[in-house]
């Protein structure tokens, strides 16, 4: 490798620090994937469990109590938003070094370095980090829509048997 260029770079280090940190990846995401499942479960029940009892309280006239409900489901929602995002900021770790390769002048390197870079971009496009709970789904912001989805369809739900449960 020539060291005089100061934009060399030994890129079969890079593909072994980036297979590492997959490994770790994988190994983190093993520990977590039951625990992210059980956390967003029952983080969505809590957010349809207080939207309903907000509306019902709404509709009933109750009012010093809406205003502590609405706060959980601030809070729940807050939370949901926050660990989606962390989890998407994760999980795209490898776009700033694939960026950096893309720009790289490929044409000043020798045959051999060129074939390294050439590999790295193919293993950083295919093995693209993903957390999962619990091998169900993948999370990232994406789930905020179908969760969203999910809590407003159950309240709907909820709220049309709620007549039923008065009489």
């Amino acid at each position: 490798m020539d060291i005089s260029h100061p934009h060399r770079a030994d890129f079969g280090k890079i593909l072994h620090l980036y297979l590492e940190l997959r490994k770790y990846h994988l190994n983190m995401n093993d520990f977590v994937n039951p625990l992210l499942a059980i956390w967003l479960l029952s983080a969505t029940f809590s957010l349809i469990f207080n939207i309903y009892v907000t509306v019902i309280l709404v509709k009933s006239g109750f009012s010093e109590d809406i205003a502590i409900t609405i706060f959980r489901i601030t809070v729940s929602f807050g939370l949901l938003d926050y660990i989606m995002t962390s989890v998407q900021r994760y999980t795209h770790q490898n776009d700033n070094l694939l960026q950096f390769l893309f720009k790289y002048p490929i044409s000043r390197l020798k045959i051999e370095e060129a074939l390294q870079v050439e590999m790295l971009i193919r293993t950083l496009v295919s093995l693209k980090p993903t957390i999962t709970a619990s091998d169900m789904f993948v999370i990232g912001t994406g789930l905020l829509a179908s969760l969203s989805g999910v809590v407003v369809t159950y309240v709907l739900v909820a709220l049309q048997f709620q007549p039923a449960w008065a009489k």
